[in-house]
């Protein structure tokens, strides 16, 4: 066991598609008052758009009856939320913490290249403070902490290529999804299992030392969700550092890194 996983952490970077490689973009940001007419109220959209500025996907709007001062995502979404997180206006300020699986509004795996994180928030009937965070979608890991800006602090951006390694020919994979990532008290696992299988999540360190066993077990087709806590019953914390789950199944192997901080 030990040698399979050593091999799917030493490939961890490398796409098994050549275009359209599957993945999680996982991106947090702290929004800062500016003051403004209704502030600290505000509405938030922070969106995925293309290198060339073509909007691909909302990933969360806060706004009911005012996101059409939202000027730039309207623009450039025409209203569409399809699988956002969704919620009413935002009072105060706080942290921002969204996962983008790569996908466009059809639900389709886009292919690789130049994308951008776009968040944008406003405070009065007017284009509020936006900012971008660019990274590469392609084979290898991203990892990019953006310079503070007057209204936008604490960025973080982590792009995890997926890589899924079948045992005899299997090709099922889990649809994994990880929250918040970069984390700092605990981490959400969220899951789809196609089949009735035995399953086992596992956290191991970066030197490959197994640290936690999330879930050892049979697990049911359907939908499950899972918590890793950083903070133990004594009081001890999960050190800051790079770790990996890795979940293995009757005849698949996937895994998917984690910054704590």
């Amino acid at each position: 066991m030990r040698t399979i996983i050593t091999l799917l952490l030493t490939i961890f970077s490398v796409s098994l598609l050549a275009q359209g490689t599957a993945g999680t973009v996982d991106v947090s940001v702290t929004t800062i008052p500016n003051g403004k007419d209704y502030s600290p109220k505000h509405v938030l959209a922070i969106w995925i758009e293309d290198g060339a500025g073509i909007f691909v996907k909302t990933l969360k709007l806060n706004g009911d009856k005012r996101k059409q001062y939202l000027d730039t995502w309207n623009t450039k979404s025409n209203g569409n939320t399809t699988d956002a997180i969704t919620g009413s206006t935002l009072n105060p300020h706080t942290t921002h913490s969204v996962s983008w699986n790569c996908t466009n509004t059809s639900g389709g795996v886009v292919d690789d290249g130049s994308y951008a994180v776009r968040v944008e928030y406003t405070s009065e009937h007017a284009q509020g403070p936006i900012t971008s965070i660019a990274f590469n979608k392609a084979g290898d890991e991203v990892t990019f902490q953006p310079a503070d800006e007057s209204y936008f602090v604490d960025m973080d951006l982590l792009y995890t290529p997926e890589v899924v390694i079948g045992i005899n020919n299997t090709t099922i994979a889990y649809d994994l999804s990880v929250y918040p990532n970069p984390a700092s008290e605990q981490v959400s696992i969220k899951m789809s299992n196609p089949l009735d299988r035995q399953t086992s999540i596992k956290i191991y360190q970066a030197d490959m030392k197994l640290i936690n066993v999330v879930w050892d077990g049979v697990l049911r087709a359907g939908e499950h969700g899972f918590i890793w806590n950083l903070n133990s019953m004594s009081g001890a914390k999960v050190a800051a550092g790079t770790y990996f789950m890795v979940v293995s199944g009757d005849n698949l192997l996937s895994t998917r890194k984690i910054i704590v901080k």
